[in-house]
Parts: structure tokens; C-alpha cells; sequence
């Protein structure tokens, strides 16, 4: 996610009551944009390494309106 310029901010976090349960948070220019980064071939390659470990996905759609850097 570093390298593409469309996605705001990526965070891994982990539960502090959980320690087996990871929370991403993930901030796009678009919903477009998110869209297209699904088709990067690297991207593919990583969700397809990674979902063993997916239990669940829980989306949550936010409207950012302000805060520290935004």
C-alpha cells in the first residue's frame, strides 16, 4: 500500500482483548480507487496468502469529515 498514492492510510491493528484478532483500517481517495487496487496482481497475491487467516470481514463504510492529518 506504500506505493500507491490513492490509499490515504493503512493500519494493522491488533485487539488488546484479543491477541489472535488483527483490525485493518484502510482510507481510499474513492471507492473506485480501492476497486482498481483489487486488481493489482500483488494485491491479489497477498489477499490469497492471507485469507487461511481471514475469519471474517466486517466492512464498515466512514465518511472522514476532519481530524489531524486529513
Amino acid at each position: 500500500m506504500k506505493d500507491n498514492a490513492d490509499c490515504e492510510l493503512y493500519l494493522v491493528n491488533v485487539s488488546e482483548d484479543d491477541p489472535d484478532a488483527i483490525w485493518v483500517m484502510e482510507l481510499w481517495r474513492s471507492a473506485e480507487a480501492h476497486t482498481n487496487s483489487l486488481k493489482d496482481p500483488a494485491a491479489i497475491a497477498l489477499i490469497q496468502q492471507a485469507r487461511p487467516l481471514i475469519a471474517a470481514i466486517e466492512p464498515v463504510k466512514l465518511r472522514p469529515v476532519g481530524g489531524k492529518g486529513f
